[in-house]
């Protein structure tokens, strides 16, 4: 199936390329709505982070890994961070293609991008990570997602719809979930009871993919084992009708549903159905794919969404964050759905680089009420742990471990379940998820890791553990040196007669603490 002839001609192949400093004029309108919501609250923002702590923040989010150790030991020495350069170096890295590429696939299957026996997940990952290395406009991808064809082995966007083995029902709710941000899909057996989304609205949609078709090879035996999405030329959606009277066996007849999207006339049956959701979905009139995207961004990038949910528009209680999400979803329907120039905006904000840590300043004024900014991200940047994938690629960063030029799919090594890994609050400080735990505790992985980080800083410096050799660990694990305080401690830590051994213990106590597992 061809993308319709206005999906190609209003997204075009290739994204215009625009000025820096309108970049930045969005950058600092966001700042300004923030700073004035703080202002209303009687709250004063905490500052600019550090330049080793911009680093290591923007290399997480955008790379999905720490910054390698010769550009933390650079900053140690006294060399000054472009931060704009490096967020343009880092969006036209392979490493951010790979890394949103994982988000983005996690993201719309809710599991690790893995071979399983309904579709695919890595012929997904490597769609996803070629259209964004590519900078393809958002409308271009989804197009491409929703008008998928072939087989399972070859087409990422096939594996998309296999996921939710290409039926009418899985699919309506995965489109208005992951692409509108809205909970049609509890519509599905009686209108929603706590938004206007009515029972058609929820089939309408699905009726779309009615004529969709899962295929099996007939020779499985022979090894072909893959499937093949097609969409066949009749055929229609139907429902039980429940205004109908029930046969002798209790069974209501059922009735055709034909294809309407929400708020729209009916489909015009004369056009492929799936040409029509492709159009409504990229139409800039439409505000809801813009909105969720850019919602589901900052989620990312500041640890919480601006809108919980986009059911009800504007929200009941109208805020700041409103205007946020306008501002930010305007300009990227403006610019043909940039996802790097979105990106670009919010982490050269100022709002993105303040400072993590709690201060007693920040407070609310005694003469003036307290008020709900909603989000933490008003005054400070809000801690995040790190995903299991985000951990096992920093500790290949720091040590420079690598099983092969793939070793950041965890699943493989360490032969975990491939479910989406959610970090979940437990007993400690900060949020862990079962795979990220087996990732830092119990991990073959970790383990080579950390000789051959010990191993590293001996040849280097010595069998004698010096400063030297604590610095540098400190460099590739938290990309900053440490404290006279720390050093001290860390010394009397590794100062062992054996220095493998002494350097080995420090390295475990760094990449267990909070500092290193999160995102600050």
């Amino acid at each position: 199936m061809r993308l319709t002839l206005f999906a190609i001609l209003v997204l075009g192949a290739v994204l215009p390329v625009f000025a820096a400093d309108d970049t930045a004029s969005v950058s600092r309108q966001l700042d300004q709505i923030v700073e004035q919501d703080c202002t209303s609250a009687g709250i004063t923002p905490l500052g600019t982070c550090s330049d080793a702590a911009f680093l290591r923040r923007v290399w997480l989010d955008l790379a999905g890994r720490t910054p390698p150790l010769r550009e933390a030991t650079k900053l140690a020495s006294g060399t000054k961070l472009d931060r704009v350069k490096t967020v343009e170096d880092l969006l036209k890295s392979p490493d951010f293609a790979r890394h949103w590429g994982r988000v983005w696939a996690e993201y719309l299957t809710d599991r690790r991008p893995f071979d399983s026996n309904e579709y695919d997940g890595r012929r997904l990952l490597r769609f996803l990570t070629e259209a964004l290395q590519e900078n393809q406009p958002y409308g271009q991808i989804i197009s491409e997602l929703m008008a998928g064809e072939g087989t399972s082995d070859i087409s990422g966007p096939a594996n998309f719809l296999l996921r939710y083995n290409a039926e009418p029902l899985p699919l309506a709710g995965a489109v208005s979930q992951k692409f509108l941000g809205l909970s049609l899909a509890c519509a599905e057996c009686h209108d929603h009871p706590h938004a206007a989304w009515k029972q058609k609205d929820f089939w309408g949609l699905a009726a779309h993919f009615a004529r969709l078709r899962k295929m099996t090879p007939t020779n499985p035996a022979e090894g072909e084992t893959f499937f093949v999405v097609i969409e066949r030329p009749r055929g229609e959606l139907t429902m039980p009708d429940k205004q109908a009277k029930p046969d002798e066996n209790g069974n209501l007849p059922r009735k055709t549903v034909f294809p309407q999207l929400p708020g729209q006339p009916r489909t015009d049956l004369a056009q492929p159905r799936r040409d029509v959701l492709v159009k409504w979905l990229t139409d800039p009139a439409n505000p809801y794919p813009s909105r969720h995207f850019t919602n589901i961004v900052w989620e990312r990038l500041l640890g919480a969404r601006l809108i919980q949910n986009l059911d009800e528009w504007p929200p009941a209680s109208s805020s700041s964050n409103v205007a946020l999400l306008n501002l930010l979803a305007d300009d990227f329907n403006t610019h043909q759905g940039d996802i790097q120039r979105l990106l670009r905006e919010i982490v050269l904000s100022e709002t993105y680089q303040r400072v993590s840590h709690s201060a007693e300043k920040n407070t609310v004024a005694a003469d003036r009420p307290r008020v709900d900014l909603e989000n933490e991200h008003r005054a400070r940047a809000r801690i995040r742990p790190l995903s299991a994938d985000q951990l096992h690629l920093s500790v290949g960063q720091a040590f420079g471990y690598h099983f092969d030029e793939n070793d950041f799919r965890l699943a493989e090594p360490t032969g975990e379940e491939f479910t989406y890994d959610i970090p979940i609050d437990t007993f400690g400080p900060t949020p862990h998820s079962l795979v990220r735990s087996v990732a830092l505790y119990n991990s073959d992985y970790v383990r080579g890791a950390v000789e051959l980080g010990a191993e590293a800083a001996v040849r280097l410096h010595g069998p004698a553990v010096g400063a030297e050799h604590i610095e540098r660990l400190f460099l590739a694990l938290l990309s900053r040196k440490p404290t006279p305080d720390e050093l001290e401690t860390f010394l009397e830590l590794g100062g062992d007669n054996d220095a493998r051994q002494g350097l080995q213990d420090v390295a475990w106590v760094l990449l267990n603490s909070t500092e290193f597992v999160t995102n600050h």
